[in-house]
This record gives C-alpha cells, sequence and structure tokens, in this order.
C-alpha cells in the first residue's frame, strides 16, 4: 500500500479605503485545502484506490467592492463585502479486478457564489453577487470485459447525479438532474485479414427546476459507432465507419434530432510503408451532425450549426524513421 497526504494553505487579505465616505472595507480569511491519496494493490490483478481533494474558490475584488457600477443607468452591478469563500471537497474511490473497472465520485460545495438580480422601484435591474447553500455532485460507472466466441465483449454502465442552488433573478432556484445510461462494446482483430468494432451507448436525462416545477425535462439519447477495416489485398487497407446519434424531442425541444455519418477510405503502402497514398469520402450521405444539446442549472440549450458536407480529399504521408548515429 502507499499513500500521499498534503495540504494547501491559503492567507487572502483585502483593504479598500473609501475616501468620499472615510470609510474602510477589510476582509480577511485563510484557507485549508488537505489532499489524500491512497492506493492499495490486494494482488497482480486487484487494485483499490482512494483519493481526496478540497480547495476554495476566492471571491474577486470586483464581486467584493461595494461599489456600484452604473454604466447602464437601467442595469446597475455592485460587490457584497460580505461574500465568505466557497469550498469544494471531491472524493474517489475505484475498484479493478479481473476486467472489473467500478469507479465512484462524490463532490460537495459550500458557500457556493450565484448573482441575484432584483428590480427596484424605478425599473432599474440591480445584481448582486451573494452566497448560496452551494450543492452536490455524484457519478457511479462500472465496466466488465471478457473474451467471448473470439470476441472481446465489453458492457458498461453509468449514472450520474446533480444538486445545484442559484438565483434566477430574484427568486433561489433548487436544481437536480441525474443521468443513467449504459451500452456494449464488441471488438474483433484478425492480424492480416480484418478489424471489426461497435460500441453503443443509451442515456436517459432527467432534470427538474424549482423555478417551474410543472416543466420537467426528460429525455432519452443514443449515440453508435461502428467501424471494419479490410486487410484482405496485400498492401491496402479498406475502411468503412459509421456514427448514429439520437436524441428525443421533449418540451422544450419541438423535435427530435437524428444524424447518421457514414464515411469510407482506401489506402495502398509503398516503400516497406514508409509511404501511404489515401483517398478518404467523408460524410457521404450529406447529413449535418452540427446539432448539440445541453443543459446546466436551469438552463437548457439545442443549438444547430452548418458543417461541411458531403467532401472527399486525397492524401499521401511519408515516414521519416531513419535513426541517426551518435558519433
Amino acid at each position: 500500500m502507499d499513500y500521499t497526504l498534503g495540504n494547501d494553505w491559503i492567507g487572502y487579505s483585502y483593504r479598500q479605503h473609501d475616501l468620499i465616505a472615510d470609510s474602510i472595507l477589510h476582509q480577511h480569511y485563510t484557507n485549508w485545502a488537505p489532499r489524500l491519496l491512497i492506493n492499495y494493490t490486494l494482488n497482480p490483478s486487484t487494485n483499490i484506490s482512494f483519493n481526496y481533494n478540497s480547495s476554495a474558490q476566492e471571491p474577486s475584488i470586483a464581486q467584493l467592492a461595494p461599489v456600484k457600477n452604473n454604466n447602464n443607468p437601467l442595469y446597475i452591478t455592485r460587490g457584497n463585502p460580505d461574500l465568505k469563500p466557497g469550498f469544494n471537497q471531491t472524493f474517489g474511490a475505484n475498484l479493478r479486478t479481473w476486467g472489473i473497472d467500478f469507479g465512484l465520485s462524490l463532490n460537495i460545495a459550500g458557500n457556493s457564489i450565484s448573482t441575484k438580480t432584483t428590480t427596484d422601484s424605478l425599473g432599474r435591474q440591480i445584481s448582486q453577487p451573494v452566497n448560496v447553500q452551494g450543492g452536490k455532485s455524484g457519478n457511479a460507472n462500472l465496466s466488465l470485459s471478457r473474451k467471448i466466441l473470439g470476441f472481446d465483449f465489453g458492457i458498461h454502465a453509468n449514472g450520474t447525479f446533480a444538486q445545484s442552488v442559484t438565483y434566477v433573478n430574484a427568486d433561489l432556484s433548487h436544481n437536480n438532474a441525474s443521468t443513467v445510461g449504459g451500452g456494449i462494446g464488441v471488438y474483433k482483430y484478425v492480424i492480416g485479414k480484418y478489424n471489426f468494432q461497435l460500441n453503443t451507448n443509451f442515456n436517459y436525462f432527467n432534470q427538474i427546476s424549482s423555478v417551474n416545477v410543472n416543466a420537467p425535462l426528460h429525455y432519452w439519447t443514443q449515440n453508435h459507432d461502428a467501424a471494419v477495416t479490410i486487410y484482405l489485398i496485400r498492401g491496402f487497407e479498406i475502411n468503412t465507419n459509421a456514427i448514429y446519434t439520437w436524441q428525443e424531442k421533449t418540451s422544450a425541444f419541438s423535435s427530435a434530432t437524428s444524424v447518421l455519418l457514414l464515411n469510407s477510405y482506401i489506402s495502398r503502402y509503398f516503400l516497406h510503408k514508409r509511404l501511404v497514398a489515401k483517398f478518404q469520402f467523408n460524410n457521404m450521405l450529406n447529413q449535418n451532425s452540427g446539432i448539440s444539446r445541453s443543459s446546466s442549472g436551469n438552463t437548457n440549450m439545442q443549438s444547430s450549426t452548418n458543417i461541411l458536407g458531403r467532401y472527399w480529399m486525397v492524401s499521401a504521408i511519408y515516414h521519416f524513421d531513419q535513426k541517426f548515429k551518435h558519433k
């Protein structure tokens, strides 16, 4: 067994003298951030590890200074001299044995900093950073690998959760999000003949926010990829690969998205594999894959962008692998 133990110490001091109001603002705090790593090898095939890390989130000078920024008379920002530093802690554990890999992680945040926005009687929006109670997030993953009928077979599963607290204007929002998913992988490689691989992944996402409990967000997503490479003709390599993604429609996103990208290439080796000439044909079905979806806190966003459509290219690569002798 081996272990590593460490600690970071941070001393922070901030002093501001307002000459007009003849007032002094003074902030001072210290922070200890320990860390620990333990690694234990039970036998040549079994390993257990545990780690702990912590870190501080110091407020910036702009967040602390109580000076109003009124460049825009209708939108005023001001600091908060009573802000406290945030503190994050991360715990992790991992087990590896006989083709099994299991991991856990947990993150706990305290005194997180959010922005509260209020509207006064004159219709001005006033924003100020404030401390909130923080949040929690965690992750668990499991993977198994075995050889079945000459194929390398793998299965994986994962789950995540996140609890966060943020301000939406003047309302304090408690956000809960979770994801569960899994899939399989199949691989087969025969020297000088072919290489085959297939990966599948399914995920279910669920989110709810206290500012709008009547509009939860939940949807399924899929992601699959497959590739076949053939080496039957001496000096040639022929490959075809495909990637398929699908996302379910929701109340927030009015339509489902699905994209199938199909690519192929053929390459020829020369000069003892030092020179490789390749002809590559990408996005053969001319589909637009520039679609992405993200969810964070109480903000959900889907964007679509145009990307390069169907195209082909020819390339040549030469490997300079000559070894130089030392004199």
